[in-house]
């Protein structure tokens, strides 16, 4: 899993596209997720194809999704639904250390996005990217300090 540093930089693939990406990349591929769930490896590697009319079925997403825990295809997610989610799982294995991180990682990012916003909207050339990272952002640091939060609370 990419730190958010690096989640942060770069550029949100369609769902289409992150899904396709994240099999292909699956120790043994679109065929060994397919063998898992027991779909047809051609079928589901047609669905899978985004240059090939056809789509996943709500089954063979959640397959590509627990079998990989792909990150890409969370944000793409995040980014049509405009919100953020934070892996709950890894504040088990890493502790409070690793979201305090987060949330002072996501802080520094935001202080940085805002300065360069400001200085976009006072010369009048805000781009589009800028504003969705800047929201993109904002979202993951809302969620990791829910998440810091709750710790406290537990």
């Amino acid at each position: 899993m990419l730190p958010i540093e690096q989640r942060i930089k770069r550029k949100p693939l369609s769902l289409q596209q992150a899904i396709h990406a994240a099999a292909k990349r699956y120790p043994g591929g679109v065929c060994a997720i397919a063998t898992l769930y027991r779909f047809n490896p051609r079928t589901l590697q047609n669905k899978l194809n985004p240059t090939q009319p056809g789509c996943v079925n709500i089954a063979e997403f959640e397959a590509v999704l627990k079998c990989t825990r792909s990150t890409r295809i969370l944000d793409a997610i995040g980014y049509i639904a405009r919100c953020a989610w934070i892996d709950l799982g890894r504040f088990d294995e890493e502790g409070e250390q690793q979201v305090r991180d987060t949330a002072r990682v996501l802080l520094e990012s935001m202080a940085e996005m805002t300065s360069d916003l400001r200085a976009a909207l006072d010369n009048g050339e805000v781009k589009p990217r800028q504003l969705e990272s800047f929201q993109e952002v904002a979202g993951q640091l809302i969620a990791a300090l829910h998440t810091e939060v709750a710790s406290y609370r537990q």
